[in-house]
């Protein structure tokens, strides 16, 4: 009876944990619409009795409400007020409750320190919980509490918890470490180093990948640490996590440059001269060589081919970067490193953002070696899905990739563009990338210049910073062959009076006809005094320009004049437009157009007509439009890519004389060896225990094989089946259940009744009371 109340009352028990809510939350097909209104339903006063029940159920459902008023922000309830009901589940045996405690801690505790210092010895407690990961979140909760006077605790249990059995528990102590030395500084170094040094050692990938982003952030200039660990990283660098295979890479390109001997380049075809290595990726002397490589760079550069298929586009990026920094361009081109950024480039997965970093490190290897890439620039064209800045670096490229070979599918491809693009960004690279186009040969130059006028001059609405861009084109190339462009001036200086230009299109084409006044010095006159009656409406830069104007055409006619008489700037038209525009210009706003004209002035005033025409007249260098030009004299600078790029790139110089290391390859550390307990996990687990067959112990019992289990201190242990074990027990013999006979025993009355029959009931009274001693006697024994 005892035995069923007791099953009644559990089953009452288990029951009281459905309650009415989490039944209709199971029942209902949308159990999270249903949650979020039971949720709504508990309030002030009934979230602390849910964070004080005994039911881990209703603790959860409190602790998801304090979680959904963190998130969403909402202030209906203070929860500073139940800051002693939540923190005191710390110590539940739900890891889901500690972690929503661990985050409740995270964001509370700097307004109640007391009471958060309350907690932490059941935190402590918890750093000895056999679950891992309870021991793990015991770590980090520590951590998150920023509590100044707890960095001595933490540290303590930090030191106790880096040979933990479990690789978790260590990882977290390296994010932990990482945690305390950019609150605390400089000042813990020396505690992190031990510490430091026990994770580099590790044998566990997963542990080492938090060891080396702490590296990389604490001790970046601690290089001499990798010594003994740089060949087994290298042969574990696929092991690695994604993000640290990129800090692992980075990591070791400095320390290549740093301890490792350079590369020499030698000539094939002679043999004979052998250099180093230059520092720029395209500066080798020799049409045909061959790279001599240390055999630890070696190793390092071969681990990096195993990354070009992983899915992390930045892990492909470093790649490139090493293949970049440490080897000659035939190495970066036989790796296979293209294929993988190309596949980046064309990839429909990833990030706008990633794809942007992607092609500025294409960008830097075109600028330095075009080849690389020149066979894939169909690659770079433009697709409609493409944001701005890709499309914009898609440009850049093209224009470094632009040959006699290809020029045509690319100007073609550029119209296209031109014609149905929108962004005034895109299409003021689009004219840039066509003035490289037309430097290929004078063939294409004449067709981009005709159609660039065609584009100008068509009633298609055109953007005013495009047709700047645009006309900033024909600029360039007209200076290149002003005379067989004459007609094209004309056109341009018609412009200036027609079109509602921008002064960064007008002040080109002033220049453009200032420059060239020896070549037609007909059409100047007339735009100048076309020009002067709107001097002080143009823009600063127009100003300069119509000032610069008139001082050359001045200049063109002093050198020009043969008459006998000294030249008169008084009595001559063009000179009487200098001086109205010199007037004009003594009292410009700008400093720069002043200055400017009291040094014209200054000049003609003095007759020193020799210097004016050296100064004026003199052939101005031709403008680079393309990127071509950094082959020679290469500076990340010129490229216009983000700071954090430009920074990722620049070079390391190798060390001259590198310093004499030794990377025989140390111990490791394996903190598997400490799990000594004989389970399941051991047995079946990384380390599989030696197993050895032996001779059957009886073959009529059973027909499995017995083995012996060796522990990793070497005590053996018989393993047996089910069968083997309860074969040794001996056979007993059975004993027979005892019957107990009870014998109703007589009254009074029945006795007064059975005097006449007193013989006969007195014999089977003995009868039956010897019978019922025998039977006490059986079950006795």
């Amino acid at each position: 009876m005892t035995d069923s109340m007791q099953r009644i009352a559990s089953v009452f028990e288990s029951a009281r944990d459905l309650t009415l809510e989490a039944a209709a939350v199971a029942s209902s097909r949308l159990g999270e619409s249903s949650y979020f209104h039971y949720s709504k339903s508990i309030d002030s006063e009934s979230l602390p009795g849910l964070l004080n029940s005994r039911y881990t159920r209703e603790v959860r459902d409190g602790m998801k409400r304090v979680m959904s008023l963190m998130g969403s922000g909402d202030c209906s309830i203070e929860l500073e007020t139940h800051f002693a009901d939540i923190v005191k589940n710390i110590g539940s045996d739900d890891v889901k409750v500690r972690r929503m405690v661990s985050v409740y801690l995270l964001r509370y505790a700097e307004t109640n320190p007391n009471l958060a210092l309350l907690s932490i010895n059941s935190i402590q407690r918890s750093l000895s919980d056999s679950n891992p990961d309870v021991r793990a979140l015991a770590l980090k909760t520590l951590s998150d509490i920023n509590i100044a006077s707890l960095y001595p605790i933490i540290l303590h249990s930090l030191k106790k918890t880096v040979i933990d059995s479990s690789e978790a528990v260590r990882c977290q102590v390296a994010t932990t470490l990482l945690k305390l030395f950019r609150e605390q500084g400089a000042s813990i170094k020396d505690d992190i180093m031990p510490m430091l040094r026990s994770l580099l050692a590790d044998s566990e990938p997963s542990v080492v990948s938090a060891a080396l982003l702490l590296f990389k952030k604490a001790f970046p200039k601690e290089l001499h640490l990798l010594h003994g660990h740089y060949r087994r990283y290298c042969s574990i660098l696929n092991q690695l996590t994604e993000n640290a295979q990129a800090i692992m890479i980075e990591i070791f390109i400095a320390y290549a440059k740093e301890y490792l001997p350079r590369p020499t380049v030698r000539d094939s075809s002679s043999n004979t001269e052998v250099i180093h290595l230059p520092d720029s990726f395209n500066q080798i002397p020799f049409p045909i060589y061959d790279v001599d490589y240390d055999p630890d760079l070696n190793l390092f550069l071969s681990s990096l081919k195993k990354l070009l298929t992983s899915p992390n586009a930045m892990v492909i990026v470093a790649a490139s970067k090493a293949f970049y920094q440490l080897s000659s361009p035939r190495t970066f081109k036989d790796s296979g490193i293209v294929d993988s950024l190309l596949r980046l480039v064309v990839s429909s997965y990833i990030s706008p953002e990633i794809k942007e970093l992607v092609l500025q490190s294409i960008l830097v290897y075109c600028c330095s070696e075009p080849s690389l890439f020149c066979s894939h620039y169909k690659k770079f064209f433009l697709m409609p899905s493409d944001t701005e800045n890709i499309s914009i670096f898609k440009l850049k490229i093209l224009s470094l990739l632009v040959s006699d070979s290809n020029c045509k599918h690319i100007v073609n491809e550029l119209k296209f563009v031109a014609g149905t693009e929108q962004s005034a960004s895109i299409l003021v690279e689009v004219s840039s990338t066509l003035s490289v186009c037309a430097q290929v040969s004078s063939k294409w130059s004449s067709q981009i210049i005709n159609w660039l006028l065609e584009r100008i001059s068509s009633n298609t609405p055109i953007d005013k910073e495009v047709i700047a861009s645009q006309i900033n084109v024909l600029r360039s190339l007209i200076q290149k062959d002003p005379i067989k462009h004459i007609a094209t001036v004309v056109k341009l200086s018609k412009m200036l009076s027609t079109y509602d230009l921008l002064p960064s299109a007008k002040a080109p084409i002033i220049w453009l006809l200032g420059e060239y006044v020896q070549v037609e010095p007909r059409i100047c006159p007339d735009v100048l005094r076309r020009l002067l009656p709107q001097f002080s409406k143009e823009h600063a830069h127009v100003r300069l320009q119509i000032l610069n104007l008139a001082a050359k055409l001045l200049s063109h006619d002093i050198d020009s004049y043969s008459g006998d008489m000294e030249y008169d700037i008084g009595t001559s038209r063009i000179g009487q437009m200098f001086e109205a525009a010199l007037q004009l210009a003594k009292f410009d706003d700008e400093y720069d157009v002043r200055d400017r004209a009291r040094m014209l002035a200054s000049i003609f005033e003095q007759k020193r007509y020799e210097i004016a025409t050296l100064l004026l007249q003199a052939p101005k260098p031709y403008p680079m439009t393309s990127l071509n030009h950094c082959r020679d004299s290469f500076s990340i600078s010129e490229l216009n890519l983000y700071p954090d790029m430009e920074k990722y790139y620049e070079s390391l110089q190798w060390n001259a004389d590198p310093p004499a290391s030794d990377r025989t390859p140390c111990e490791v550390k394996d903190y598997s060896k400490l799990k000594n307990s004989f389970s399941s996990s051991s047995y079946f687990g990384r380390n599989e225990p030696e197993l050895t067959s032996k001779p059957k112990r009886n073959s009529s019992v059973s027909s499995v094989p017995s083995n012996t289990f060796t522990s990793s201190q070497g005590k053996k242990y018989q393993l047996q089946s089910l069968d083997e074990f309860f074969s040794d027990v001996s056979a007993r013999p059975t004993v027979p259940k005892a019957k107990r006979v009870i014998i109703e025993e007589s009254t009074s009355e029945e006795t007064d009744q059975t005097d006449d029959e007193s013989g006969s009931s007195s014999s089977d009274e003995s009868t039956a009371s010897s019978s019922v001693s025998s039977s006490e006697e059986e079950t006795t024994e």
